[in-house]
């Protein structure tokens, strides 16, 4: 099965929201992806690969961090090719870090009041704040305690929370369920899926494959630079060899 006969057999119920088209960039001299492209599909993408596949370049390319050496990278009619990192913030695209990226010494309102920094309403954040508190209702309580003061889970579930707070529609996650117990994995598999129902994409790079599959709706494989398959999850469990080759899962 090759990369395009398995995209185009692939259902899209919504315009693929965020489109990288052969992107090539790395690091000083070094090439780490050569000419990569994926997509935001409906739901969740998830990005897997070996150590060292370029997956983590991938997103640093996404969200503005690594400059694109060629390629293109287009969210909706906007050309975010030369975009920096606040300039991708901006027009509607967020990163979770693998930390969360909490600010540990403010309260967990204050965090939420950070998603929302760029928007100048503030009716509109305090309503987008009521949002995230019914979607994760764990919180509501602990809105006066200090993120440092939560569980490793309510952590994350504040970080998915803020980034509902700026109201984007495309959102990126670098190994969301590092250094986490077994245990939080699966609140962290239905946090992502919390985003979804409420209208999100997710481009989500994991290296917990078994999990991530529970709820992939689109699969990219990386290995060293390059797109090696592009397609639905129920085309992957049949691929034995590419999955042992590539995911150790055989």
């Amino acid at each position: 099965m090759t990369a395009s006969e398995s995209s185009e057999s692939v259902d899209r119920p919504e315009p693929d929201r965020l489109v990288a088209e052969n992107v090539v960039t790395g690091y000083g001299s070094s090439e780490i992806l050569h000419g990569v492209s994926v997509r935001s599909h409906d739901g969740v993408t998830c990005i897997f690969g070996p150590n060292g596949s370029g997956k983590s370049t991938l997103i640093k390319a996404l969200n503005g961090i690594v400059p694109i050496w060629e390629g293109s990278v287009q969210y909706g009619d906007t050309d975010l090719t030369e975009y920096n990192a606040n300039q991708v913030v901006e027009s509607g695209i967020i990163t979770l870090p693998q930390d969360g990226g909490l600010f540990p010494n403010l309260t967990v309102r204050e965090n939420l009041e950070m998603g929302g920094y760029t928007v100048s309403d503030k009716t509109a954040v305090d309503d987008r704040i009521e949002a995230s508190l019914t979607a994760f209702p764990a919180l509501r309580d602990k809105l006066q305690s200090r993120a440092k003061s939560l569980s490793g889970g309510q952590q994350m579930m504040l970080s998915f929370a803020r980034a509902m707070v700026s109201d984007s529609d495309v959102y990126l996650l670098d190994e969301p369920s590092a250094g986490l117990a077994p245990a939080l994995v699966d609140n962290v598999i239905d946090q992502v899926r919390t985003l979804v129902d409420h209208g999100a994409q997710i481009m989500l790079v994991e290296q917990n494959v078994r999990a991530a599959l529970r709820i992939a709706d689109h699969v990219y494989i990386l290995a060293q630079g390059e797109k090696h398959f592009d397609g639905p999850p129920s085309e992957l469990s049949e691929e034995d060899e590419l999955i042992e080759l590539y995911l150790g899962l055989g």
